[in-house]
C-alpha cells in the first residue's frame, strides 16, 4: 500500500521537528508503527535508531520513602 505525500511529511515533520517517536506518530497519525519506520528508513535514517532517545525515569522506588515510620520506630 502507499502512503499518500502528506502523511510522509507529516510523519518526518513530527519525528524530525517535534521529535516525537514512532509510537506517538503512529498513533497520532492512526496508522501502524511499521509504516512509520518503512518512511523513516527511505527517508535516509539508519535502521535501528527508529527513535529519540528519551531517558527513562527510574521504576525503583526508594524503601524509605513507601515506609518511613518503619526507620523511626527502631
Amino acid at each position: 500500500m502507499v502512503t499518500p505525500p502528506d502523511i510522509e511529511a507529516q510523519i518526518l515533520r513530527f519525528y524530525h521537528a517535534e521529535k516525537w517517536t514512532m509510537g506517538t506518530i503512529a498513533r497520532q497519525l492512526h496508522i501502524h508503527h511499521s509504516v512509520v519506520r518503512r518512511v523513516l528508513a527511505q527517508a535516509g535514517l539508519p535502521r535501528g535508531l527508529g527513535h529519540h532517545h528519551v531517558p527513562r525515569k527510574s521504576t525503583r522506588i526508594c524503601r524509605s520513602f513507601v515506609r518511613p515510620w518503619r526507620h523511626s520506630r527502631r
